[in-house]
């Protein structure tokens, strides 16, 4: 058949974007093209580059205009050939943009290459004669488009690329334009199969009222504590109207930053027009407590919480599916996720975690307890942040008792430009909310003898390690030395999350009960987590965890005397490696000349000691950002290094729900998105090293790729055990 009487055909017949939905309407390829050009365009304007983005949805299914694809969606064939190419080489033959256009292009379903890989594949796929076949369609079907001028970039990019920064700072634009085409692509692709969504959250101004007014229950509250909790919200607020850009709220453990952050950013988003607040947090446990403290406010759906430890509800599940899909890309106001989540989505290359970086400009992102940021990932983080306060409409707030020392001017940091205090003279505040008094063991100690140091102080007492290893050690000391076994209690990550949670909740009553309750354990404890002990051991680490530590302590300043924290060395510790040893190191020679741990200005003299000691771009991220090196910036950039494995447990009532649901997941009948959901309170998550260990034991069974059943025994006291279960634990 002549090629004018096939383009004939095609257009009469009418071109597809997709097949038919379960109504049996079509999805016209030329419909499909105009709508995501035109939701592209309204995420990009944010950051000035509107043109480009609408011109990327216009062309990125020009691939579909092939006659086998065309053939394929009407399933006269089976498999349709890659289209993203297509578009691809329009966007390079006609000069429309070559570096942008043609990275987010060819890299809308699989992800963003690296520039070389992308040349050598177009290269490949240019065969004259096909692209021939459907250039008279594609120009039938876009006549309009027209090539980017120099004005329709946006002023902070520069074509040039001459110098790394300015290579990294393109680095950058070209992900969110990818993401302002790829999310739009995934909505009007989903708008076709299952309906337009429904936008079920609240505006900034519905929620700035809504806080006001708790917030007036929350000030007639009697008490000193809540006195100064008071002010500091007044200087957040006073505060908001501030230019937006980099700032800090440095407020000591109990003085109320949840709300008080909050305050600032809804006030200033809504003074300065922008359009949601990303709150990001190191652990789930401080992020299901401060969504928790947010619903209370705004309602079930006034907050979007985002992370991978949120159980499906299934009596609601119709409720949760609008909460479910907003998570995708977030489109919400109020946004509660994990550091780890939004760092390792603005550094990646895939569609599925890109998509949704489009919605963090014009926003408002709280980074709370920031000291956790890795140290060796501190060059690049700090950079990227820089150019989305910059360029992006972003205003950012380190929120911690402990900050760091970012500023510019240290010789080995590029650090940032005016961070202002939110609160002034935090100084003040720590003063008024002293609640601890530290004291160091100045000789190591054995279990023994730190076990009996422990029972001396009373019946209710935290004890953390550095270590698993430790913290179980010495929890079998405990249980050795105490009177009632039943009064020992363990956390550490050898608990799956629904296991802690039910281990926090018995503490908290234990304490608020004035009942016998010993606590060890790991970190995980730390960093916002609510318990309120009247004394605290706290083996030697970085100094900010030492300090996290003894925010558990006197929490609520109950005790008249204060409370009791006390930093100890073990004389055989089993300490993490690499910047943490390098830290807690550092942390035990800074406290030999008896610094205070209740002022503020020792932390910011602490960190900058400690980035001299350690490499800030440990893995070279900003090299490969600099080369356009997507998928290896996205391998590099990582807040966890060490590979863990998920490992489903059996643990108390939910036994028979975690085998029926491993089962419906090896059947594959089911959304395996969903089902994975389920088993998340009862997933444990350990390393190469003891995956490796349990499958020689034969302590695990894999379920599906990826995951593993334990198989081995899980202890009600100190959870995953690397040792053989008793015959009738072992069910699956």
């Amino acid at each position: 058949m002549p090629i004018a009487k096939e383009i004939i055909l095609l257009i009469k017949e009418l071109l597809l974007a997709h097949s038919e939905n379960k109504l049996g309407q079509r999805h016209l390829l030329i419909n499909h093209l105009k709508e995501v050009s035109s939701l592209a365009k309204g995420f990009a304007e944010p950051f000035l580059c509107d043109k480009i983005a609408a011109l990327l949805g216009l062309l990125h299914d020009a691939g579909k205009a092939q006659v086998e694809f065309q053939s394929y969606l009407r399933g006269k064939i089976s498999r349709g050939p890659h289209h993203a190419w297509v578009a691809a080489i329009m966007a390079e033959k006609y000069n429309l943009g070559m570096g942008p256009l043609v990275l987010a292009l060819s890299g809308h379903h699989t992800g963003l290459q690296e520039p070389q890989v992308i040349r050598t594949y177009l290269r490949d796929q240019k065969k004259e004669e096909a692209f021939q076949k459907i250039e008279a369609t594609l120009k039938t079907l876009l006549p309009s488009i027209s090539p980017i001028q120099q004005e329709d970039w946006p002023p902070f990019i520069s074509p040039s690329l001459r110098t790394s920064e300015e290579q990294r700072r393109f680095e950058l634009f070209v992900r969110f334009i990818f993401s302002c085409l790829v999310d739009a692509d995934f909505l009007d692709t989903e708008s076709h199969f299952s309906g337009k969504r429904k936008s079920i959250f609240l505006s900034i101004q519905k929620m700035w009222r809504l806080l006001q007014g708790a917030q007036k229950e929350f000030d007639g509250k009697p008490g000193e504590l809540n006195h100064y909790r008071k002010e500091i919200y007044e200087a957040c607020i006073n505060s908001s109207n501030l230019k937006p850009g980099f700032f800090r709220l440095t407020v000591p453990t109990g003085g109320g930053k949840t709300r008080s952050s909050l305050a600032f950013a809804l006030k200033h988003a809504n003074l300065h027009g922008l359009k949601r607040i990303i709150v990001a947090i190191p652990y789930t446990s401080i992020i299901e407590q401060t969504a928790e403290v947010y619903r209370d406010i705004f309602g079930p759906t006034g907050v979007l919480e985002h992370h991978s430890a949120i159980p499906v509800r299934e009596d609601e599940e119709a409720k949760d599916e609008p909460l479910r899909l907003a998570a995708e890309n977030w489109d919400a106001t109020l946004i509660v996720t994990t550091t780890l989540q939004l760092f390792e989505s603005l550094f990646s290359n895939r569609p599925s975690r890109c998509r949704k970086l489009h919605h963090i400009a014009s926003s408002v992102i709280v980074l709370d307890e920031i000291q956790t940021l890795p140290v060796e990932l501190l060059e690049p983080t700090l950079d990227l942040l820089s150019e989305l306060v910059q360029n992006y409409r972003v205003t950012v707030v380190f929120c911690t008792a402990t900050q760091p020392a970012f500023e510019h001017g240290l010789d080995f940091l590029e650090g940032l430009d005016n961070i202002r205090e939110i609160v002034p003279e935090p100084m003040n505040f720590f003063k008024k909310l002293k609640r601890v008094s530290y004291h160091m063991i100045d000789e190591p100690l054995t279990l023994q003898q730190l076990a009996a140091r422990v029972m001396e102080q009373g019946n209710q007492c935290l004890c953390t390690f550095n270590s698993k290893k430790d913290s179980l050690q010495f929890t079998g000391v405990l249980l050795k030395m105490s009177d009632c076994n039943e009064d020992v209690f363990h956390l550490s990550t050898n608990l799956c999350g629904a296991h802690r949670r039910e281990v926090l909740k018995e503490v908290r009553k234990r304490i608020k009960c004035k009942e016998p309750c010993l606590l060890v354990s790991t970190q995980v404890v730390e960093a916002g987590v609510d318990l309120d002990f009247p004394v605290v051991f706290r083996a030697v680490g970085p100094l900010d965890r030492i300090v996290q530590a003894a925010g558990r302590c006197n929490r609520e300043d109950d005790l008249p005397e204060g409370g009791n924290v006390y930093i100890f060395r073990l004389q055989e510790e089993h300490a993490p490696r690499g910047i943490y040893k390098t830290a807690s190191q550092y942390a035990e020679q800074f406290l030999e000349n008896k610094r205070d741990l209740n002022n503020p200005n020792t932390f910011q003299e602490y960190f900058r000691g400690l980035y001299g000691m350690a490499p800030l771009d440990a893995n070279k991220v900003q090299t490969s950002r600099a080369k356009l090196d997507f998928p290896e910036t996205d391998s590099r950039y990582r807040l966890i290094r060490d590979e863990t494995f998920p490992i489903s447990v059996l643990y108390g009532k939910a036994k028979e729900k975690v085998v029926d649901v491993l089962n419906r997941l090896q059947n594959g009948f089911e959304s395996p998105a969903e089902l994975w959901r389920q088993l998340q309170p009862y997933l444990v998550n350990i390393s190469r090293y003891e995956l490796e260990k349990a499958q020689q034991e034969h302590w695990v069974v894999q379920i599906t790729d990826g995951l593993w059943h334990w198989a081995g025994r899980y202890d009600n006291l100190l959870g995953l055990m690397f040792e053989h279960p008793d015959p009738e634990d072992n069910i699956v």
